[in-house]
């Protein structure tokens, strides 16, 4: 088994030597734990590139974990025992934890360097942040990999590659979504369920979600959260509204009222505004109650068009807990959206 160093290097080289493949210039400094690495932009056009933070192990192994704009993050392995043809594609099989085995995407970044797709989020993000081990066959290598820290790591990179990202110069939304649009509120919902601070969450996979959530591109839940109101299990997910949704945030906003009171199956909803998201003009909440739920919803205008809506819901009797479980998600979107 590796031993972890006290102490990494400021940062990681596996990070640079990935960053200097796709001609990107190191522009600030992530740390998260003994894991180190950074933020990485075009050389050029100074546009966000990626994310990552890794970690070194005493007989020089390197371990990266990187989110670049794309957004679909992937795991680098640095090991001077790796014989790879530089460039070359392959498949490889992997294992998370006790999790089962499966078959990856790998490239060969050098000849002791290889980039291995992570599983697809959300569904598997549960399973990976938690993960304590990461097990792969690699050319010349067959190993398991010490990553205690990624419950911490990953949601740092994803919130990091959501708010970098969210200063590029980005192409204007569609009309209609896609599947790149649900990706990017997937990964804004689970980045903002670690900023928000309010504890445990659980990520449900599509099948074991409640029917008026099913196919939401995420969908997480604080169990037994305490609150005012006593403790309370809150559901919260992540959706996109495309341009299509109204030019501006009340016609966006008008338009998921109507659609909150279809899916509450109440022909008359109590609704009620929420207190503004501070530094976010283009933005809207309010609360809904029908058929004794409360649900609370946040639209935030994103800058190359489009909306991200995030919403939480619970039974009315933790009304007062979901209150402050949503006043804890309008300070993260505050702090996380650009």
């Amino acid at each position: 088994m590796l031993i972890r160093m006290s102490t990494a290097a400021s940062v990681c080289s596996a990070a640079l030597l990935w960053c200097s493949n796709a001609q990107a210039d190191y522009a600030s400094r992530l740390t998260v734990g003994n894991w180190n690495g950074g933020v990485w932009v075009d050389n050029t056009s100074k546009e966000f590139r990626n994310c990552g933070l890794g970690v070194k192990f005493s007989g020089g192994t390197e371990v990266t974990v990187i989110v670049p704009a794309t957004l679909a993050p992937v795991i680098v392995i640095l090991d001077q025992r790796i014989k790879a043809t530089p460039q070359q594609r392959f498949s490889v099989p992997t294992k998370w934890d006790q999790g089962p085995e499966a078959q990856a995407t790998a490239l060969a970044l050098g000849p002791t360097m290889v980039q291995i797709a992570m599983p697809p989020f959300p569904d598997k993000y549960d399973a990976t942040r938690k993960a304590t081990k990461f097990g792969t066959v690699l050319p010349g290598l067959n190993s398991s990999f010490d990553i205690t820290g990624m419950t911490a790591v990953l949601p740092r990179l994803l919130e990091c590659a959501i708010t970098e990202r969210g200063k590029m110069n980005l192409p204007p939304s569609a009309m209609q979504e896609t599947p790149a649009d649900r990706h990017e509120a997937a990964v804004a919902g689970l980045a903002l369920a670690e900023k928000s601070g309010v504890g445990n969450y659980i990520v449900f996979p599509d099948a074991e979600r409640p029917p008026g959530f099913q196919g939401a591109p995420s969908v997480w839940g604080h169990v037994g959260v305490q609150g005012p109101g006593g403790p309370a299990n809150v559901l919260l997910s992540a959706y996109w509204q495309t341009a299509a949704a109204g030019p501006g945030i009340a016609e966006a906003k008008a338009g998921l009222m109507e659609r909150v009171k279809s899916l509450m199956k109440d022909p008359k909803p109590q609704y009620g505004d929420l207190s503004p998201i501070q530094g976010k003009p283009e933005s809207a909440g309010f609360f809904a109650i029908g058929n004794n739920v409360y649900e609370e919803l946040y639209l935030v205008k994103r800058r190359n068009g489009g909306f991200f809506q995030f919403s939480t819901s619970t039974p009315l009797p933790g009304r007062a807990t979901a209150q402050a479980v949503g006043a804890r998600y309008r300070a993260a979107i505050a702090a996380m959206l650009p």
